[in-house]
């Protein structure tokens, strides 16, 4: 018995060291016996810095015919109308569509007569009313409208507006009519030229015209912008007063004007910002170049900065990104090929890249749905009243 219990105190004594010796214990200083871990090596791929995009302008796809003086509309279907305009000292009853993401023009049938200086306005149901304008570059004014519809690209007769116009203003209003504003006219037959300030409005849905008022003031040439309260904001047209339209009471208010004295310019921009407040790029003279901003809250205007040069019957189109790119347009030397961009953020203007087709007056721009510009035709005249012999069928994309 004594020897069992020696054999017995042996074994559990060495299990006891097995279980130390596993466990870890043991000299601190015994040398180890397994393999040395390896810690993995992930490579890394260097990161390339991408570089911010860069403004550019590119050419597309060339009108079938030449124009300066016609409407570019963008449709609900993404596509570009283009109405009118005169070519070689004619002016032009034809239409062209734009296909972005083709690049290329189709016709866009015929209007029954020939346009320029009309409006082009687009409707919420997606036809195009084209209203007023002249047959001829001098006394044809005339009244008569036309619908596009896009469903079949087919125009049909609207009814005619009461009195002839053109140079005048086509606003969309909230309730879906159309709002058309002074221009210019002729009293009968004795072939006097008159500056308007009556209103008209068509209604799509009786396809008829309805007394709209008078404005404050007689203006062709002028700007109009629908404001977020519902009023419209008319500025510019042969005289340095502004007025705020109203739709509800088709009575028209004067409101006040910008400091400058070179507001009364003909064919000047107004562009409704991001923020609700209206940019104003003036034209008075050729060698003007300056800008103010509306404020509809407050009814007053500020200054807006200054452009490197003047641009008469220039273009202005509103970017995705809030800024307003202001293209070509005339100076007393001629047309131009410098483009402007104005900041809100900043109130600054700011030179981007020049026209790829060069120098350019009397032509239209407009955001694509994919955000970039469409500019298309224009005139590289040496005075706006040799442009319709020195049209362009050409076409360009901006894109920043």
């Amino acid at each position: 018995m004594k020897i069992l219990s020696v054999s017995f105190s042996m074994t559990i004594a060495v299990l006891a060291a097995t279980l130390v010796a596993a466990c870890g214990g043991g000299s601190s200083s015994a040398p180890s016996t397994g393999p040395t871990p390896v810690t993995p090596v992930i490579p890394v791929t260097p990161v390339t810095p991408v570089p911010p995009k860069q403004a550019a302008w590119d050419t597309t796809g060339a009108l079938q015919s030449a124009r300066a003086g016609h409407t570019a509309t963008l449709l609900q279907d993404g596509n570009v109308l283009v109405v009118g305009g005169g070519s070689n000292s004619l002016v032009i009853a034809g239409a062209e569509l734009y296909q972005p993401a083709a690049k290329v023009w189709s016709s866009g049938g015929t209007l029954s007569q020939r346009r320029i200086g009309h409006t082009a306005t687009l409707l919420p149901n997606g036809k195009v009313l084209v209203v007023g304008g002249t047959t001829e570059f001098a006394l044809s004014w005339i009244s008569s409208a036309e619908i596009y519809d896009p469903a079949t690209k087919t125009w049909a007769i609207a009814a005619h507006m009461n009195r002839p116009r053109t140079n005048h203003t086509a606003t969309l209003l909230p309730n879906g009519k159309v709002m058309v504003a002074g221009g210019t006219s002729f009293r009968g037959q004795e072939f006097l030229v008159d500056v308007l300030n009556t209103v008209e409005i068509y209604d799509p849905a009786t396809n008829a015209w309805t007394d709209g008022g008078t404005l404050v003031k007689e203006r062709t040439g002028h700007s109009a912008v629908i404001l977020a309260n519902g009023k419209v904001l008319l500025v510019g047209g042969a005289n340095n007063d502004v007025e705020l339209y109203n739709p509800t009471t088709q009575s028209s208010v004067a409101t006040s004007s910008p400091a400058t004295q070179e507001i009364g310019a003909n064919k000047g921009s107004a562009t409704l910002l991001a923020n609700g407040k209206v940019l104003y790029v003036m034209t008075e003279t050729s060698s003007f170049a300056g800008a103010a901003l509306f404020n509809p809250d407050t009814e007053t205007w500020s200054p807006a900065g200054t452009l490197s040069k003047a641009h008469q019957r220039h273009s202005a189109t509103l970017l995705s990104n809030g800024s307003v790119l202001v293209s070509g347009g005339g100076t007393s030397l001629g047309a131009t090929d410098v483009c402007e961009l104005y900041d809100p953020a900043t109130n600054t203007w700011s030179i981007t890249k020049p026209l790829v087709l060069g120098p350019k007056v009397l032509h239209s721009a407009i955001r694509l749905g994919d955000g970039s510009v469409l500019l298309v035709g224009g005139s590289s005249a040496t005075s706006t009243f040799d442009f319709q012999v020195n049209a362009s069928a050409a076409a360009a994309i901006y894109t920043y």
